[in-house]
């Protein structure tokens, strides 16, 4: 049982050092110490696949949307190493957390704000759109902006609601199916969250259960 135990843990390590040194170029250059992850900070989660224009109209434009997917995509890219951007939902989750009542104003904005920054980069370097750009030149752009200190920070954040993404209860919008959880072999703590005790509904349910 030990052996066993000790077999799968040396197979977990080795397959998360694989997938790590994939992305290194640029995990690297975003100063991902000290990030952590932020498992309970949004709000509902959206609808997939349903009037998308009408979901993120109020909070960014079609352009925006698709250019922070487009960099998600580079960030966690689809390289059979592990879950990719796509497959944990990721942007699904980021407008998930952006819907929340409770966010700061400033924090809504800068999401799109960093995009548009981004898109304008593409059209000064290539004269395109960053989601139209071949994969090397929206890599070129990526690490050329992480060298500034404020557009890194940006790129810093996207990456934590990735790590959210792929770690977080599926009830979140993220993490699809459990694909996170399956590819880190992982066992997520009990109870995990019902609606009722999920955020932000939680607070309904103790406002409800203290009278």
């Amino acid at each position: 049982m030990i052996r066993t135990e000790i077999s799968e843990t040396a197979i977990n390590k080795e397959r998360i050092i694989t997938w790590e040194l994939t992305r290194a170029s640029f995990l690297k250059s975003l100063a991902l110490l000290g990030l952590g992850t932020q498992l309970i900070s949004s709000c509902n989660s959206p609808k997939k696949n349903t009037a998308f224009d009408k979901i993120i109209t109020p909070l960014m434009t079609n352009l925006e949307a698709k250019t922070i997917k487009a960099v998600q995509s580079i960030l966690f890219p689809n390289d059979r190493n592990g879950p990719s951007a796509e497959d944990l939902n990721a942007f699904e989750y980021l407008l998930w957390h952006l819907q929340d009542k409770r966010l700061d104003g400033y924090d809504r904005k800068s999401y799109p704000k960093g995009a548009t920054k981004v898109n304008n980069k593409a059209l000064e370097l290539f004269n395109s759109n960053f989601f139209e750009l071949p994969i090397n030149q929206q890599e070129e752009i990526v690490a050329l902006m992480t060298k500034d200190k404020k557009t890194k920070m940006w790129f810093s954040r996207l990456v934590t609601f990735l790590f959210e993404a792929l770690l977080a209860d599926p009830i979140y919008g993220g993490n699809p199916n459990h694909i996170g959880w399956n590819w880190l072999n992982h066992n997520p703590g009990q109870p995990r969250p019902t609606k009722d005790i999920s955020y932000p509904f939680i607070f309904n349910t103790i406002a409800n259960n203290s009278h």
